[in-house]
């Protein structure tokens, strides 16, 4: 009677065990990881963008037909840029250390055979089979962690291709600067040739002095220089350029649209900005993630005090045959280790990134301060050379062609203020490249596309002409 109540628990723990084990090896959770990263991206950039597509070089060959807008760009590097796609299979390896975290460990059997040296001499066998017990208990705590450990890799994810995007939208607007530039240079060239030539007639009719030649033709020497450096600066842009879209240096018949976009005000204020970048800063989502690990990691680690717990089944059969079956129960006694350094070592590390997170919030927000009073200035610095010297060298161009027909001054005079005015145009073209650049940089702060917000709630304000926002000024 007590040996049938004694196998009957046996048969249970080993039923128990097969259940657990079968629970063990359910079916791996459906791989959406490409698409939560796409969706976190998505949600602070430009939403119609993909990340894989099965005709690739027919859709780039479509995207660079015409000139590349600074959104197609994005969608190109994407899909292209090398070192990305190289950094998206992280997502497979992490899945796969997510699926084996939610595998428990494989079950041990033994056997054994004894030969007797005398009566009764039957052969000795024996077999077990144990399961680490311990496996069973800390596996929830171990697939959420892998959990969390995966969604951690999304966003780091996600957060290499807002870097990219910003560093692609950068470099296009540096191109686009660089080549308005150079085509102002090429008219400053053809003013200063115009002169030159001038300057060589009158020199032959006896009109000038070779000293005065000569200044002529040095300052068009210049012009030709200043082109030269120009054209190298646009070659190691566009070089820079393509690099981030991923294409080589064969693929070089794209073209990109020459004349930098008007500036505008985005209509947010320093608060809303702030209140955008808490929001979308995916670094703060990864930091307060890095907080939730350690702390599922202190949960597991409080629970696997035991180092093993086995439980299992053995069956032994004697020399005389008598079969002998039973449970095995095998732990390892805490006594000299209780765990007490390494939950102590992840409460520290706990403290440790609570404070890194409050410290990252802290410097995003001077970030944002920063940037937005930068772009508030150079805004302003763009929008004052608009209205005063660029308006006062237009009024100058517009005299100096009226006095040059009514002969109040010379053809040199007339030359002279129209290079004062491509000159006059190529310092603004440098301050709205400043302001661009100021631009991503805030974009950066706020970790958000804002074209598309802008956009999008300027459209809200004409629908809803009672609620407008105000701009903010002077937050310096």
């Amino acid at each position: 009677m007590f040996f049938n109540r004694v196998f009957g628990k046996c048969q249970a723990i080993y039923v128990s065990v097969v259940v657990l084990l079968l629970a063990g090896c359910s079916t791996s959770p459906p791989n959406t990881g490409l698409e939560n990263v796409q969706r976190y991206s998505s949600e602070r950039t430009i939403p119609e963008y993909v990340l894989y597509e099965d005709h690739l070089e027919q859709t780039i060959s479509n995207l660079m037909k015409d000139e590349l807008t600074i959104t197609e760009a994005v969608q190109i590097a994407l899909l292209k840029n090398p070192f990305l796609q190289a950094k998206l299979e992280e997502l497979d390896i992490v899945y796969a250390d997510m699926v084996q975290a939610g595998l428990l460990s494989n079950p041990v059997f033994a056997a054994s055979a004894r030969f007797p040296d005398g009566p009764p001499s039957g052969t000795n066998t024996e077999f077990s089979v144990t399961q680490n017990f311990l496996d069973i208990l800390v596996l929830p705590l171990k697939k959420k962690l892998a959990g969390i450990q995966y969604e951690q890799t999304q966003l780091i994810l996600a957060q290499e291709i807002l870097k990219l995007v910003a560093d692609v939208r950068r470099s296009y607007f540096t191109l686009q600067g660089a080549y308005h530039y150079l085509n102002l240079q090429k008219e400053l060239l053809n003013e200063s040739e115009a002169s030159v030539g001038l300057a060589e007639k009158q020199y032959e009719a006896g009109n000038i002095n070779e000293l005065e030649l000569i200044s002529f033709q040095k300052d068009y020497q210049k012009a030709q220089i200043c082109l030269m450096k120009t054209q190298s600066q646009v070659f190691e842009q566009r070089s820079q350029f393509c690099g981030l879209l991923g294409l080589d240096c064969l693929e070089t018949d794209w073209k990109i649209q020459q004349e930098l976009p008007e500036l505008f005000e985005t209509g947010y204020t320093l608060e809303q900005f702030k209140n955008m970048a808490v929001a979308n800063r995916i670094d703060l989502s990864i930091a307060h993630n890095e907080t939730q690990m350690i702390q599922e990691a202190i949960a597991m680690t409080r629970q696997g005090v035991f180092e093993t717990i086995e439980v299992g089944v053995d069956t032994e059969r004697d020399t005389d045959r008598t079969v002998l079956t039973g449970p095995i129960l095998s732990i390892g006694l805490p006594i000299f280790d209780q765990k007490q350094a390494a939950i102590a070592r992840k409460e520290a590390q706990l403290k440790q990134s609570q404070k890194q997170a409050q410290a990252i919030e802290q410097s995003v927000l001077l970030e944002v301060w920063t940037a937005f009073n930068q772009l508030d200035l150079k805004t302003q610095i763009a929008k004052r050379y608009k209205e005063s010297v660029i308006s006062l060298q237009q009024r100058t161009m517009e005299l100096s062609k009226k006095y040059y027909n009514n002969m109040l001054i010379g053809p040199y005079a007339l030359l002279s203020a129209k290079r004062e005015e491509i000159e006059t145009k190529l310092e603004y073209a440098d301050i709205q490249t400043q302001c661009w650049l100021a631009f991503i940089d805030l974009e950066n702060a706020v970790g958000k596309t804002l074209i598309q917000q802008v956009v999008q709630d300027k459209q809200d304000a004409q629908e809803h002409p009672a609620m407008p926002i105000q701009n903010e000024h002077h937050n310096h």
